[in-house]
C-alpha cells in the first residue's frame, strides 16, 4: 500500500508539472497564475498550492506543514515543492532537474491569495527570487537587455480575493441590525438574548440548528423537514451555519425567505 501510495504521487507530480509546461508560453509572457492559502489549526500552520490548468480545471501540488509562519516558510515550501515536480519529470536525470525546475518556476506569472500581510511580504520574496536567481541563469541573452525590457519579463501579476469582503459585509450587517432593533423598540429588545447578535442573525441560526442535517442533534427536527418537504417535491435549501464563513449568512438568508411559507 505505502509502495502504491508513492507510485500515486509521483504520477501526480508528474501530471501537475505537465499542466505547468501546457500554461506557459515564456515567449509571449503566458504563464500560470499560482493559488495559495494558508491557516492554523492547533498551533500549527498549512499552506496549500493549487494551479488552474488551460482546460479549465484546478489542480492541487501541495499541502504542507510549515516551520513558522513567515514569508519565508512559504517561499521554501514552493520550492521544495517545484522541486519534487522537477525530480518526477526527470526520473533522476540529476543535469537536466535544475534545469526543469527553472522552467516551471518561470512558468508561473501571476499570484491569487488573500490580503493577508504574509502573503504581500510573499509575493516580494518570489519576484526578488525570480529576478536574482532564476531568470538571468536562464535567458541567455539577459546581460543584453535593457530595463524595459526585463522588468517586463520578470514583472510578476499579484491578485488578492476579495471574498472576504463578503465575511465583513455580515458582520457589519449583524451590527446594523442590531442597531436597528434597538432603535426601533427604543431600548432593549425583551425578546433578545443578551448578546451583541441580532435577532435576524439568530433566526438565521436558529433556524439551521432546527431544520439543516447539521444542525442541534438534541433539538433539530432536520429529518422531519426533510420528509416534509419531499413530499411537496422540495429540498432544504438550508445549510450549515457552523463550518462556513463564506456568504453563508446571506445564503440561508435567502433559503429561509423562499422557506418562509412552508413553516
Amino acid at each position: 500500500m505505502s509502495r502504491m501510495a508513492l507510485e500515486v504521487r509521483h504520477i501526480a507530480d508528474v501530471q501537475v508539472a505537465e499542466a505547468m509546461f501546457k500554461g506557459a508560453d515564456t515567449s509571449d509572457l503566458i504563464g500560470n497564475c499560482l493559488h495559495s492559502d494558508g491557516t492554523t489549526r492547533f498551533h500549527k500552520h498549512y499552506h496549500s498550492f493549487q494551479l488552474p490548468t488551460s482546460e479549465g480545471e484546478s489542480v492541487s501540488f501541495g499541502l504542507v506543514q510549515l516551520g513558522g509562519q513567515k514569508a519565508d516558510d512559504i517561499t521554501e515550501a514552493l520550492m521544495n515543492k517545484l522541486e519534487d515536480l522537477a525530480h518526477a519529470v526527470t526520473m533522476g536525470d540529476a543535469e537536466n532537474r535544475k534545469n526543469v525546475f527553472n522552467q516551471l518556476l518561470m512558468s508561473i506569472t501571476s499570484t491569487m491569495s488573500d490580503r493577508a500581510a504574509i502573503n504581500t511580504a510573499f509575493n516580494r520574496e518570489f519576484d526578488n527570487y525570480l529576478r536574482s536567481s532564476v531568470i538571468p541563469n536562464v535567458l541567455s541573452n539577459w546581460n543584453n537587455m535593457d530595463d524595459d525590457e526585463r522588468n517586463t519579463i520578470t514583472n510578476v501579476g499579484h491578485y488578492f480575493c476579495g471574498l472576504h469582503l463578503i465575511v465583513n459585509f455580515a458582520e457589519e450587517s449583524n451590527k446594523a441590525l442590531k442597531a436597528a432593533e434597538t432603535a426601533m423598540l427604543e431600548g432593549k429588545n425583551p425578546y433578545s438574548f443578551d448578546n451583541a447578535e441580532s435577532g435576524t442573525f439568530r433566526l438565521l441560526r436558529t433556524a439551521c440548528k432546527a431544520f439543516e442535517e447539521h444542525g442541534s442533534d438534541e433539538a433539530g427536527v432536520a429529518s422531519h423537514f426533510d420528509v416534509f418537504l419531499k413530499g411537496k417535491s422540495e429540498d432544504v435549501n438550508l445549510a450549515s451555519w457552523r463550518g462556513n464563513r463564506i456568504n453563508i449568512a446571506f445564503y440561508n438568508a435567502t433559503a429561509l425567505y423562499y422557506h418562509r411559507t412552508t413553516f
